[in-house]
């Protein structure tokens, strides 16, 4: 096994690697695109950022400031917010805070005015609970005096009272009612006006509590930035940006891990689809020069003059993956697919089946010809039918048959999932290193 022969094999895999991954890398964007995975991934990345993943409400309000809402695309949530809008949409939205408790946003005092929203919190709970208290104790006392009124009346006219007596009976439960009714529309009004859409006096303290903590971290992460005394409004806002550039390098990293696991399944998929066995694609580069010479020349082409946003795009003539794959097929089958001699049934690599395949193999070219007579050809597929039994008796597969495909299947799926922009550049790096050794010998 010369060492141009294993390079030319190694070639051939990595060349089939940057097919495949293209086909992967496609799928793996149209995933992300589809689940719009940049943005969920984004927008989780912030909430953890101002630790707001509770309830998200901070979130929720910044993302509708026009600086970032005027970065969505329909309904959907930007895949991509600047450090620099990120920080003044948060300060302007502080500012909103600020103003609402009669503070300002000027640089000398916002430490200590970011720390008041956070004090405001505790007395905007006190003051939402008390008041939720004095509006339950009222519906709960006025619903016990109507309760008694209506006891009181009924026991007057069961006992035989007198018209007045009854009608007096009848005129305190009306007011007890409109008393009732009152304290009733006033809870209504108190879980409108304070409550909002929380649903309950416990879910609202939560979400105020969560909103409450998102501040306090802000205003200990400033703090640790703001070292100095008379800061500028610009100088929180690159304090801010810097902050949300570190965070977001984390938030990177979260989306390649999704994207690998996506362009895993992929990989897997294709893998399987397409029984890309590494094991037997290389045996099969290995025993047939005609198909290892037609790839090579394939790779020499593309890494020479394709670069992959041409082969992804397709626009190029002679640069799309269509096209590679019908010159190669023009010439001898992609070691790729579903067929006879295809591993894991490895009817290539049986010597016991060496004679059968060559009398099924000449016979099935006998019977092709349509310049042979028709008994002739017949004869020839009978005997092409016969050899077929005769070969897949002789080389049934084994169980060491199966293991190796699953190893080579995974060792593909392995490779693709590094996606198909890695293979073009390795693919580049073994046509330098082989253009460096022997020219193939030219057949004839």
């Amino acid at each position: 096994m010369t060492g141009i022969a294993i390079l030319d094999v190694a070639l051939g895999l990595v060349f089939v690697y940057l097919l495949l991954g293209l086909l992967c890398t496609a799928v793996t964007e149209w995933v992300a695109h589809g689940t719009r995975l940049r943005a969920r991934t984004l927008k989780a990345g912030i909430e953890s950022l101002l630790a707001d993943a509770k309830f998200r409400r901070v979130t929720e309000e910044l993302y509708k400031h026009p600086l970032i809402a005027g970065l969505k695309h329909g309904e959907r949530d930007p895949s991509y917010v600047s450090g620099d809008l990120f920080a003044k949409a948060f300060l302007a939205q502080t500012e909103r805070k600020l103003a609402a408790i009669g503070a300002d946003l000027s640089a000398g005092s916002f430490l200590a005015n970011i720390d008041r929203i956070v004090e405001k919190y505790d007395q905007i709970k006190m003051e939402i609970y008390r008041k939720g208290q004095i509006v339950a104790q009222r519906v709960s006392e006025a619903e016990q005096v109507l309760e008694q009124l209506r006891q009181r009346e009924r026991t007057l006219r069961k006992s035989g009272a007198t018209a007045g007596e009854i009608a007096t009976a009848e005129h305190q439960l009306a007011t007890g009612e409109d008393v009732a009714k009152n304290a009733k529309r006033e809870q209504d009004d108190y879980t409108k006006d304070y409550l909002g859409y929380a649903g309950s006096l416990e879910q609202k303290m939560g979400q105020l509590e969560a909103e409450q903590v998102c501040y306090r971290h802000v205003a200990e992460v400033l703090k640790s930035f703001v070292t100095v005394e008379g800061a500028t409004i610009g100088d929180l806002e690159g304090y801010l940006a810097r902050w949300y550039g570190q965070a977001m390098v984390r938030v990177s990293a979260w989306y390649r891990r999704k994207a690998a696991t996506i362009a895993l399944a992929a990989a897997a998929a294709a893998a399987l689809l397409f029984n890309a066995d590494t094991i037997g694609m290389a045996r099969s580069i290995w025993i047939d020069g005609e198909v290892r010479d037609v790839i090579r020349r394939a790779a020499d082409s593309t890494a020479g003059r394709c670069t992959p946003a041409e082969i992804r795009s397709g626009e190029r003539p002679g640069c799309s993956v269509d096209e590679l794959i019908q010159t190669i097929d023009a010439r001898r089958r992609l070691p790729l697919g579903w067929h006879a001699d295809a591993m894991p049934l490895a009817r290539n690599f049986c010597p016991e089946g060496a004679a059968p395949r060559a009398v099924r193999d000449d016979s099935r070219r006998i019977s092709g010809d349509p310049a042979r007579p028709v008994a002739e050809r017949a004869e020839a597929e009978l005997r092409a039918n016969r050899a077929e039994a005769q070969l897949a008796a002789a080389c049934a597969p084994r169980p060491m048959d199966y293991l190796l495909w699953l190893f080579g299947i995974a060792l593909s799926v392995l490779a693709l999932s590094f996606f198909a922009m890695v293979w073009f550049d390795v693919l580049k790096r073994f046509v330098t290193l082989r253009s460096a050794g022997h020219p193939p010998r030219e057949a004839g």
